[in-house]
């Protein structure tokens, strides 16, 4: 009997132990691609949502995109004013996911200087808070028209590149989401905004990084 109750006890504090194991936590830090725009319900269909859904009850995926933003500061409505950044960073993640750039593309935001020059300050500042998260940069999904003076010629040639010196300078994990979806044109509701089905890829995609990382 002294046995039986000596493997229960242990049985519950193995439980508690699991009850109390602190939650992975994973901000993703984007646009309207982040933010779910064009979907039939942005909160349940997401590629956030998505990856929550994915990763399962260990962990906390917070949706921080805000639609139209860029990554530069002096962009026309910059990822920097807006509340779905402090969020982000009073999350004290343990995983940042960086998927900007698209707006930046836009004839009247373009600076490539000075998109590098932010997209350093950004890494820096995630980089400096107390919960010290691993970093993953996405290279944006392409454009497959030019809308809104968004253009995937930028992309290739402006933002992307960006993205491989930094990956080099800081040591980060990247993910190549231009080039993984080249050729599903179908599958983005206007060129720009990727349907459910590209959104669920997209998710595929930064769960296998995640897994990777924690191995």
């Amino acid at each position: 009997m002294r046995k039986i109750f000596t493997i229960l006890l242990g049985a519950l504090l193995l439980v508690g132990c699991a009850d109390k194991k602190e939650k992975v936590r994973i901000a993703c830090i984007g646009d309207s691609i982040t933010e779910g725009y064009g979907l039939k319900c942005q909160s349940q269909s997401s590629y956030p949502y998505k990856l929550n859904q994915m990763l399962g009850d260990n962990y906390i995926v917070q949706n921080c995109g805000r639609s139209a933003t860029t990554l530069q500061k002096q962009g026309d409505y910059s990822y920097w004013t807006v509340c779905d950044f402090m969020n982000a960073l009073q999350l004290q993640p343990n995983i940042v996911v960086i998927a900007l750039g698209t707006n930046d593309t836009k004839t009247y935001n373009w600076n490539q200087e000075r998109f590098k020059k932010d997209y350093q300050n950004l890494i820096d500042t995630i980089q400096s808070i107390p919960s010290k998260p691993q970093i993953i940069l996405v290279k944006p999904v392409p454009a497959f028209e030019t809308k809104w003076t968004i253009n995937d010629s930028t992309l290739v040639n402006g933002v992307n590149p960006v993205i491989d010196e930094l990956q080099v300078q800081y040591k980060l994990h990247v993910i190549d989401m231009h080039d993984a979806f080249l050729g599903e044109a179908e599958n983005f509701i206007d060129s720009i905004h990727p349907n459910e089905i590209a959104v669920y890829k997209m998710a595929e995609m930064v769960y296998k990084e995640i897994k990777n990382i924690e191995k």
